[in-house]
């Protein structure tokens, strides 16, 4: 089964909120198997990285990049080159996503034969 969401998420200094924010992605009603999640980390200096890790030790769908340069762009621009999905999300890595968000998403993509 191929990946169907790539979900790209910029992340410095955010370990007060990046646990939530990947639970709630983990947590959203898509298929583990259908889910990338893309973490791009740039430098962090508090406990993002080792909070990814332990949940990479569990979950496979979860990739963590860094970026040296430490700017969104750069962190966006690399998770979109490594996206393995059909349909990719940007998220924030302080966003927590409601149940259903993600299909919901992909609903209206095909409701409305969006090209976004």
């Amino acid at each position: 089964m191929s990946k169907l969401v790539s979900v790209i998420v910029p992340c410095f200094n955010e370990d007060k909120y990046i646990a939530k924010c990947i639970y709630s992605l983990l947590n959203n009603g898509i298929d583990h198997e259908q889910l990338d999640i893309i973490i791009i980390d740039g430098g962090s200096s508090d406990k993002s990285v080792s909070i990814i890790n332990a949940y990479i030790e569990n979950f496979s769908c979860i990739r963590l990049f860094h970026n040296e340069k430490t700017i969104t762009p750069v962190s966006l621009n690399i998770g979109v080159k490594n996206a393995t999905a059909e349909y990719f999300l940007i998220a924030s890595a302080h966003a927590s996503f409601e149940n259903g968000y993600i299909q919901e998403c992909l609903n209206a993509i095909e409701k409305y034969k969006a090209d976004v």
